[in-house]
């Protein structure tokens, strides 16, 4: 079901009616009070009897039943607007404020209420023909299929969570929306901050609040060997940076527009092995953001000789930093300028180690996470509307 917030304002009307020139039959002003009498106390105004020039025989009749009233109290003034009935004039066409009515609803509402040009002779029908024709989601497509299904994912707005969706089976097409209060993140490595199993149908989702995939952790130091070893898959003695996580994981077609933001995490930073010395890789951004690489290995020299052929035995040096939501952590830096990689930003795949000895320390960095992501095949869109962020790719 879609809800709508619809606006209405309401326009007043406001009606002056008044005449400075209004002239009662049989009674003229020029001559004074004989020609307005002629020739008897408030003759000439009543035709002999007291007030009854101007009321024409009844109390008040002669304005009620002259130019205003039509003979009945209060008439005239009720005909010129009502013809004669109550509130029946020029506004009412013949019923109690029909003609308020009738001149606002007929310009809205054909005499229905409801009914007019928004409503299409139904209550409310006419908004929602505008966007569904008559009938509850009717106009809502998602690639070129009717909705069938809406689901609006609530979840924790400060910590976070990751969310999975499975679309029951026979569904056409399902419409996800992460409203503004709403912030998903991946909890777990390898985990989007949304998952959405479509079993067949297509899937569009509006993410007004923000779905943020988790930062990649900095690869440590290893021993300050460079190693590589022998064979067809050498190892070396820095490590890698993980990679960032997906912010949505889809297995069939979607097209996503985000009003909100929307990213992969940032990978992490590649660790620092070499000239005997070491240092942690910077972890990536994202929600959660991603932890920096330990300083150096933590294994024995027996278990580093098996990893990567080499031990030079060093275990100190500085561990790379943490990253933050938006920007990844610095990698560890000696003194002599040797640094290990930073971690990526949002969307954003980590660095490689630097300086001196850098290009010798082939530890590799974390790729970032996707924005949108799923097995191949299936054709999976990106729109960004107004201040909408996104960050990382869409395959």
């Amino acid at each position: 079901m879609r809800l709508w917030a619809v606006g209405v304002a309401v326009v007043g009307l406001s009606v002056s009616c008044g005449r400075s020139d209004v002239v009662v039959p049989g009674v003229t002003s020029a001559g004074g009070a004989p020609g307005a009498d002629a020739g008897r106390g408030d003759a000439g105004a009543d035709a002999g009897r007291p007030d009854t020039g101007v009321d024409a025989g009844r109390p008040d009749a002669g304005f009620d039943g002259g130019a205003f009233d039509g003979g009945r109290p209060d008439a005239g003034l009720d005909a010129g607007f009502d013809a004669g009935r109550a509130d029946a004039g020029t506004f009412d066409g013949g019923r109690p404020d029909a003609g308020l009515d009738a001149g606002l609803d007929a310009g809205l509402d054909a005499g229905r209420p409801d009914a007019g040009p928004f409503d299409g002779g139904r209550p409310d029908a006419g908004l929602d023909a505008g966007f569904d024709a008559g009938r509850p989601d009717a106009g809502v497509t998602c690639l070129g299929r009717r909705v069938d299904l809406t689901l609006v994912v609530l979840a924790p707005s400060s910590d976070g969570g990751s969310s999975t969706l499975v679309a029951p089976p026979g569904t056409q097409a399902m419409q996800v929306v992460i409203p503004g209060s709403v912030q998903l993140s991946g909890e777990r490595e390898g985990v989007a901050a949304l998952t959405v199993v479509t079993n067949g149908a297509v899937v569009c989702i509006d993410v007004v609040g923000s779905v943020v995939g988790r930062g990649g952790r900095g690869g440590s130091g290893g021993n300050g060997g460079t190693g590589g070893g022998v064979g067809p898959s050498p190892r070396f003695c820095a490590r890698d940076g993980e990679a960032g996580g997906p912010a949505i994981w889809v297995d069939g077609p979607a097209h996503v527009v985000v009003s909100g933001l929307l990213a992969g995490g940032g990978g992490g930073g590649a660790g620092y092995s070499a000239c005997n010395l070491v240092g942690g890789g910077g972890g990536g951004a994202g929600r959660p953001a991603g932890e920096g690489g330990a300083a150096a290995t933590s294994l024995s020299a027996a278990e580093e000789l098996a990893f990567c052929g080499q031990d030079n035995g060093y275990r100190t040096g500085p561990a790379g930093l943490p990253g933050t939501l938006r920007t990844g952590g610095a990698g560890g830096l000696n003194p002599s300028g040797d640094q290990a990689g930073n971690g990526g930003d949002l969307g954003v795949t980590g660095r490689r180690a630097t300086g001196p000895c850098g290009s010798i320390s082939l530890g590799e960095p974390g790729p970032a996470g996707h924005a949108v992501f799923g097995p191949p095949g299936a054709l999976r869109t990106v729109q960004r509307v107004g201040m909408g962020e996104v960050f990382g790719a869409v395959q």
